[in-house]
């Protein structure tokens, strides 16, 4: 892998992912996040098994590649960058991502991208539903322990369906969305619930289901 990109792209992208690192796990991959060139972009992605988010940023890709590094690593060695052009070099032997940027120069040594967990998606089905940001803010702000119904509008293609899903992890969402409307697709109540903002294609946040009893 051998690509070029902004510092500023790369930061956001880091700290937008970085919500879903696992803090402590014993699974050493999920304190890491996946880079990966995908079609002419760089992919950033993380997971700690309940919630995933990908997240891509535009580069200029000279060769295809991917690796995982420790997340907290990498964003603080891109915090520390000046708003330039960064490039990184992946060196497949070793396994070691090289960050460069003007005259600073880091190295990462990571691990291999195929060990990192699969995050579902969700590519042959309309979206479930799609509803306002700020009316599904306000609905998660009112959640409380207990039983508590409540309604809100939004459009729904295909068949009805319900899922049920941590109310956390949605408030994690809501920090990440600056669009006015959110698609959700699923596909069962076991399935993930992916989150899409629409008019945001650059970035997808997957919730996997709860138990409904």
């Amino acid at each position: 892998m051998h690509l070029t990109c902004l510092q500023e792209q790369l930061k956001r992208g880091l700290a937008t992912v970085s919500h879903t690192v696992a803090g402590k796990s014993t699974l050493p991959i999920l304190a890491n996040v996946l880079l990966a060139t995908d079609g002419g972009r760089l992919k950033l992605a993380a997971t700690n098994l309940e919630l995933g988010i990908t997240h891509w940023i535009g580069a200029q890709v000279q060769m295809e590649g991917a690796i995982t590094v420790p997340a907290k690593l990498l964003a603080d060695v891109v915090g520390s960058l000046p708003a330039d052009t960064v490039t990184l070099t992946l060196d497949g032997r070793t396994q070691t991502l090289k960050v460069a940027c003007g005259r600073f120069t880091s190295t990462i040594k990571g691990i291999q991208a195929d060990e990192f967990p699969v995050i579902p998606s969700i590519t042959d089905q309309a979206p479930v539903t799609s509803v306002s940001s700020d009316v599904l803010r306000e609905v998660i702000n009112q959640a409380d322990v207990g039983d508590n119904t409540g309604e809100l509008d939004g459009m729904i293609h295909g068949e009805g369906g319900q899922i049920a899903l941590n109310v956390t992890y949605l408030a994690e969402l809501l920090t990440c969305v600056k669009s006015a409307q959110i698609a959700i697709e699923t596909q069962s109540p076991q399935s993930p619930g992916v989150f899409k903002p629409v008019g945001q294609a650059d970035y997808v946040h997957i919730i996997m289901p709860m138990s409904m009893r």
